[in-house]
This record gives structure tokens, sequence and C-alpha cells, in this order.
């Protein structure tokens, strides 16, 4: 079927790298570009199809419509030119793989994970959708991942542009009938809300392992760790009356979010805790690890949930130089939920209340004791008993430092770029202010005041050279020390120490009016 070979080069600018794929119609090479010395993918319509009005016009149509579209999320195309009997287009080559490839290979899947990789298609679907131009072909060998994170939209085949371009009687029933809408099988004009019956198709699969139309049970019945919630989203944008499915790809998307990250009952976690005693020295020492707890928290309202993946941690040399945030490393974190606000003096009483455990030193003075202003004056250990009541526990840096960069590792909760207006730093209020007061300076995954306001306490213990030895999964700080890591700089920090990488610590029993926290736990 190929019409190239390694070495070939096409139309005098294009070198034949490799072929990345054949199709029933065409190929796909990789080529190296002399002109913009980049490589790049070159997708070609073999000669047969070119004399196939219908084939020629759906190659030219998906050209026609990602030329229109710069998304993150959707693969870019450079060019669509004839060369003597067949077509090619040039298009950004992506090193990965298919989501099919992907749910092949991995029976077992994180839902977290499953529904970050629905949200960055749903984000280039609603891109699309804007634009007035709707796919009509999602499925998953139609998504490519990369190994970095990426997740790109492709084969925009049978799109439908806003100026009638792919609205082609004959290929009105064309896609892929295990993904297809009802009403786009039985062919004529279709709209946006054929891509939310797509999407909604593929995302029972990505959850559960099977295709709806062939089980007769619901996506959490097939898989427990998915909340009923979860079923009345899918169900909703499975419906075949399109007056009941949803009206847009935004509703639904924000739905299943809601649904799985604040569902009744979290999977049960693992807490770890230890037996403590301070040596004459002045070190805190591990005298001995139980075994692990099983906690099944009733709630995780007010919570947010982090999808598993990478986070880079530490800085680079040209963003610090401080040794301690060196070097720079990558690590695997699973599923986990913290915090969206830090703990409350209003929660911190509930605690006080329903414990008897003492006040923090200024509970009573009126600077810091709004009821919606951070807790403070809690040493590791409050915090820490104050988690267990919760059943929860204090997240790990890692944990602390991903809520903070989101999945574009972030120097700052809201870009690269320092702001005084973002969050309470630098002497921005002068005290201690609300935890809901500095909207504009929440994380990418919607975490309030991870940078200024208070410093907040983390499960690790703190030592300047732990990233060097850092392993890569699910790190958890050393096995002792003397001080606890904190985070986050407080009202009063200048705004170089309040990067999301910046690395503070404190002895475990510190009291201090400017220290707090927030809680985690694992999914």
């Amino acid at each position: 079927m190929t019409i190239f070979n390694k070495g070939d080069l096409i139309d005098d600018r294009y070198k034949v790298l490799s072929i990345l794929g054949e199709g029933g119609m065409g190929v796909v090479y990789k080529v190296d570009d002399n002109i913009l010395s980049a490589e790049v993918a070159l997708k070609t319509l073999l000669p047969d199809f070119v004399q196939s009005k219908e084939a020629l016009t759906r190659f030219i149509n998906e050209a026609k419509v990602l030329i229109k579209l710069t998304h993150d999320n959707i693969i870019r195309v450079y060019d669509i030119r004839p060369l003597n009997d067949f077509y090619y287009m040039t298009m950004q080559y992506i090193e990965g793989f298919s989501l099919y490839d992907y749910l092949k290979k991995n029976p077992e899947r994180d839902i977290g994970y499953m529904l970050s990789i629905i949200k960055k298609i749903c984000a280039g679907l609603a891109y699309a959708h804007r634009l007035g131009t709707h796919h009509r072909d999602i499925k998953p060998a139609n998504i490519m991942m990369t190994n970095q994170g990426g997740i790109y939209l492709v084969d925009f085949g049978l799109a439908k542009l806003a100026d009638g371009v792919g609205n082609i009687t004959r290929l009105g029933g064309a896609g892929t009938p295990n993904y297809m809408a009802p009403e786009q099988k039985k062919g004529g004009n279709i709209d946006h809300r054929a891509d939310v019956y797509s999407i909604g198709t593929m995302s029972f699969e990505m959850f559960t392992g099977e295709l709806p139309q062939f089980v007769d049970a619901s996506a959490s019945e097939l898989n427990p760790k998915l909340d009923p919630s979860v079923d009345e989203v899918l169900v909703k944008a499975l419906a075949i009356n399109l007056s009941k499915r949803y009206g847009n790809i935004t509703e639904f998307i924000q739905d299943l979010e809601v649904a799985i990250t604040t569902k009744k009952t979290a999977p049960e976690i693992p807490l770890e805790t230890e037996e403590e005693d301070l040596d004459v020295t002045g070190q805190i020492t591990v005298l001995d690890r139980p075994e692990k707890i099983a906690v099944s928290p009733d709630s995780i309202k007010n919570m947010v949930m982090i999808p598993a993946g990478r986070v880079w941690m530490g800085s680079s040399p040209n963003e610090s130089k401080n040794e301690s945030e060196k070097p720079r490393h990558r690590v695997n974190l699973s599923t986990y939920y913290i915090d969206k606000y830090p703990v409350t003096n209003q929660a911190y009483r509930s605690f006080i209340k329903a414990t008897g455990h003492p006040e923090p030193p200024y509970w009573s003075d009126p600077q810091f004791s709004d009821p919606m202003q951070p807790v403070v004056g809690v040493s590791w250990y409050d915090a820490m008993k104050y988690a267990e009541w919760e059943r929860k526990r204090l997240p790990t840096e890692a944990e602390w430092e991903k809520a903070a960069k989101g999945e574009d590792n972030l120097i700052y909760p809201w870009g690269n770029e320092p702001s005084t207006g973002m969050a309470n730093i630098d002497y921005a209020v002068g005290q201690i202010s609300r935890v809901d007061q500095f909207a504009g300076g929440v994380s990418p995954f919607g975490c309030f005041d991870m940078i200024g306001n208070i410093w907040e306490w983390c499960l690790d213990w703190y030592d300047e050279k732990y990233y060097a030895a850092s392993p890569v999964e699910n790190p958890q700080g050393p096995e002792m020390g003397e001080k606890k890591v904190i985070k986050g700089g407080a009202w009063d920090t200048m705004i170089y120490n309040t990067r999301n990488a910046f690395r503070f610590f404190a002895a475990p029993d510190t009291k201090d009016p400017k220290t707090g926290f927030r809680c985690a736990l694992s999914e």
C-alpha cells in the first residue's frame, strides 16, 4: 500500500523517516521538513481514492477543519497539497499512542486519570463547538496520548464546519457505529449533541471496560468505585431523545467532575500512624510503624480531586538558587483529594467541641478569630489530630505541590509570573484574610490560598537533600527528622518565597500565628 519508503523525498521538501500507520485510504508518514527543520506527520490519500468524490471530500474537509482550529487538545494541520495523482496534508507530529491502545493495555484504570483525559477531550470539543464545528467520529482510536500527558483529538474527516463544509448526504451516516449517536446512524443533519453522545459512550467504556449498549448494568454496578451519581450523568449524555440529552459538552463534563469528585463515600484509604519519642538531643525518631489503618471517610465535601499523574517537584536553576529545591525531578502520584480551602476557625471549633482538644494560642484574639479565617497557632501534632478526627490526613509535600502547580507545573498557582494582587502575600492586606478572599489566585485544580495567607503543614519530615534521593512513586519524605515541611508562605512573606516549589520547615511542636494546614486523603 505504501507509495513512499524511508529516505524518499516528497515534493522536494519532506524526507520520509518512517511509517506511522496505514489505513484503508492512505498512509501516515513521519517526515523531516527540510525548510522548517522540524519533524511533522504527512498524511496521504492514495491515488485510487482521489477519484472518489466522497473520499477526497472527507480528506480535504479534515484539513479545512483543522486549519481553522487552534487548541492544545486538537492536532494541528499545516497544509494540504495535490502532488501528481494523490493528495497529502502535513500536520503536527505527536510521539505517542492512541487511547484505544492505552485502554487495551490497561484494563485496571485509575478513575481520576480517566477523568483528566475526558476533561481534556471535552476542552478541545467545547472549543470546536464554539466555532461551529462538531467532530462526528469521537472514539478511543481518534484520541492520541503522549507520555508527557498530552491529549489530542485527531481525524476530523467527518467534521462539519459552520460554513457547511462536511454537511454531505453520503457522509451523514458515516462514523463508528459503537460510538455513534442514534440520529447519526439514520443519516441526515446532526449537531454537536452527537459528540455529547459519543463522549458519553466513550466515558462509560473508560470507567468500566464495557460499551453501554452491550451490557445490562449501570457504570457504578460494573465499577463499584463509581458513585451512582455518575450513572445519572452518563444516562443523560446517552439519552436517545435529544431534548433530554446534555445541550453542550461543557455541562456534561462539569456534572461528571462533580459526580466523581464529590461522591458520597470515598474509597478506603491507608493512614499511617507512628509512635514518636523525643530523645535527649531533641531529634524526633520513629520508634515503631504500626499496620496501616483502613479509613472510610463519610464525605469529601469541599475537597477537590487531583488525578493521578506526574508532577515536576523543585525548581530549575533559572527559577531558583535554593539548593533544597534541587534537583528538579519528576514524581508519579496516585489520585488523591485535598481540601479546597485551609481548615478554618469554624471547622476547627467543631473539632474542639467534639473532642475537647485544647484551644490553640490566639484563639480569642480578634485579629485571628473570624470564622472564615484559617485556624493558626496549631502544631503539626494538632493538625494530625484534627485530620484523624476528620478521618483524613495531611498532604505530602509532593501532593501539596501538585495541587498548587496544576498539570502545567506552574511557578505560581495563577501562572508563571509573580503578582502581588493574586494572593495575600507581601503585606497585601497586613494580616490574615478569609480563605475565600483571593479568588484570582486559585490553583488550576481549584484550591484557594495555596500561596500566601498562612504557611501550611505537610506530612513530610524536612531534609534539604531529600530531592536527590526521592522515590519516583508517591514520595512521603524522609523516615525521620527534626523539622516538618511547611509550604505556601504567609501574608507577610516576600513573593519570591511564595513560589509553589519553595520549601521551608518548622519544628512539629511549633504553634505559630502564621501557620495552619489543610487535609488530604487518598483514593
